[in-house]
């Protein structure tokens, strides 16, 4: 048992002697084994949200970057006859040794001239080169030995994106989750990269390059998500009689589930969730059905992944299938579909639209508010005008 008090009383009643400190000895034993899993635990969480902290900031930094990517593309291309050409045909040749060692010698030069920014992305390239030679641990000597010459220069140095996305990159190698590091060393792209670097970026990525018409066709079915994102939004229905409904409803089918969530017992508010559909079916109450699945799929998305969630999302439509029209088809979960999708391409803009539909269009409460926009992005939060229906209503 883990009630100690409890443990340490019933023992303390022994009287033997020898038994009781026996008794007193397992009993310490165990409280030691479980406050070092406890501590474990709580350390694993403390990383992962950093972790998460900092992938939010790079994602917003990697927008920004964008604006300053052309400035450092020109200054590059400038540069590159006398600086870069040499390491690139090394690349282009598949000479990575030789490509790494002259990458090193331009970096010393671009570092006495103080071109933090070309440092920084020279750098980048180093680490790719390394991850490929399966040497990669040698970048953070070469970037802590780049930081001490610097000296008062150091912190202008780590702030520069480059920089911020390497000391990342570095952070996630060292969880040893390939998957994760790939989705990180995606960011590198950003970066205002030669064609011969981006060519080994992809390499590595087990990525085709982008053609310039790729690259338009990508932004005009974006533009058409938008649209049809908008436009299934515009057909969700919300009425006084939807709110007032569902208050009613509330204790005979959300009440523990409901209460479980606020309390952050997402799996076990996940199952009862999960639960409340069928019956809702039954009943022919579609609306409200559609926010128990839409808050049973989110939680899948948040406490597995996404990719989990696809899954659920699909089996339960399968599994109902014989209310398609009046439940399958309703805008509300063709946006729950949309969400996941974006979700997965971690596109903050659509995510940010999708969860001002969902907050603003379904009849929710206030902890199932919260919960989906705890998915937006911390940096693009920000007030959203809704209709909140608290635990107290």
């Amino acid at each position: 048992l883990d009630n100690f008090s409890s443990a340490h009383a019933i023992n303390d009643k022994i009287l033997n002697k020898s038994l009781k400190a026996k008794g007193n000895k397992d009993i310490e034993k165990r409280q030691s084994e479980i406050s070092s899993k406890d501590a474990k635990r709580a350390i694993k969480a403390y990383d992962e949200s950093i972790l998460k902290e900092r992938e939010s900031i790079i994602r917003k930094r990697a927008r920004e970057a964008q604006q300053d990517r052309q400035n450092d593309l020109r200054q590059r291309t400038g540069l590159r006859r006398s600086l870069y050409d040499k390491g690139l045909n090394l690349l282009k040749n598949q000479d990575y040794e030789g490509a790494l060692k002259e990458y090193n010698t331009r970096i010393n030069f671009l570092l006495g001239r103080k071109r933090l920014n070309l440092v920084g992305i020279s750098l980048a390239v180093s680490l790719l080169i390394l991850y490929k030679l399966k040497r990669i641990n040698d970048l953070e000597e070469s970037l802590n030995g780049i930081k001490k010459f610097l000296g008062s220069l150091e912190i202008s140095f780590s702030e520069t994106y480059p920089i911020t996305l390497l000391e990342y990159i570095i952070e996630i190698e060292k969880l040893g989750d390939t998957i994760k590091f790939k989705e990180a060393l995606q960011y590198v792209e950003h970066l205002a990269l030669f064609d011969e670097e981006l060519d080994l970026l992809y390499e590595l990525l087990d990525k085709s390059k982008k053609s310039p018409d790729s690259e338009a066709t990508e932004l005009l079915e974006r533009e058409k998500k938008v649209k049809i994102i908008i436009e299934l939004g515009k057909q969700i229905s919300k009425e006084k009689k939807d709110i007032a409904k569902r208050k009613l409803m509330k204790n005979q089918y959300w009440k523990i589930s409901y209460e479980d969530l606020c309390n952050g017992k997402l799996e076990v508010a996940g199952n009862e969730y999960n639960a409340t559909i069928k019956k809702l079916l039954e009943k022919r109450f579609f609306k409200q059905a559609v926010v128990s699945l839409t808050i049973a799929t989110i939680i899948m998305g948040k406490n597995k992944n996404v990719s989990l969630a696809k899954s659920y999302l699909y089996e339960q439509l399968t599994r109902y299938s014989k209310s398609k029209e009046e439940f399958g088809d309703l805008p509300e979960i063709q946006i729950l579909n949309e969400f996941l999708f974006v979700l997965e391409n971690k596109d903050d803009e659509l995510i940010d639209l999708c969860v001002k539909i969902l907050t603003n269009k379904l009849v929710l409460f206030e902890c199932e508010i919260d919960l989906i926009r705890s998915l937006v992005p911390k940096e693009q939060q920000h007030e959203v005008e809704d209709v909140r229906l608290s635990r107290e209503e």
